[in-house]
């Protein structure tokens, strides 16, 4: 039997759930701690959710804006409220990768993200609510 590719291996640290129910989300784009781009709940549809970062896909942004995501030079941060959450969480994340979407009426991108600055708590609240889904 042949050892399985290295590159196929999974390489998430935590579970990850298909989703296309998600409570309230925004996201802002901070660049030196200055907000240069909104995106409301309305324009972003969560693909999956795990306890380290998710998948979306967004409206598609200026093509800098993108790349300094991409770098890290331009952050992310996440406003989530989700009916495990007492109250809403802010997390800043980066952009790791990106992929285009096909839509019919607006054009998206594809994001993964990687929580960077998220408590153990709020990690921990949401993977009972990955739980849940998975159990309904």
């Amino acid at each position: 039997m042949d050892k399985p590719n290295k590159d196929v291996r999974e390489k998430r640290k935590y579970m990850r759930v298909n989703t296309q129910k998600f409570a309230s989300m925004q996201i802002n784009v901070k660049r030196d701690n200055k907000t240069i781009n909104t995106i409301s709940m309305d324009d972003i549809k969560v693909r999956n959710l795990s306890g380290g970062g998710m998948y979306l896909e967004l409206p598609l942004l200026e093509s800098s804006i993108l790349e300094r995501l991409l770098s890290g030079k331009d952050k992310l941060f996440l406003r989530i409220s989700l009916p495990v959450l007492a109250t809403p969480v802010n997390i800043s994340a980066n952009m790791v990768w990106l992929e285009t979407v096909k839509a019919t009426r607006k054009q998206f991108v594809g994001a993964g993200i990687s929580f960077d600055n998220i408590t153990e708590k709020t990690r921990e609240e949401l993977v009972h609510y990955i739980l849940t889904l998975l159990l309904k």
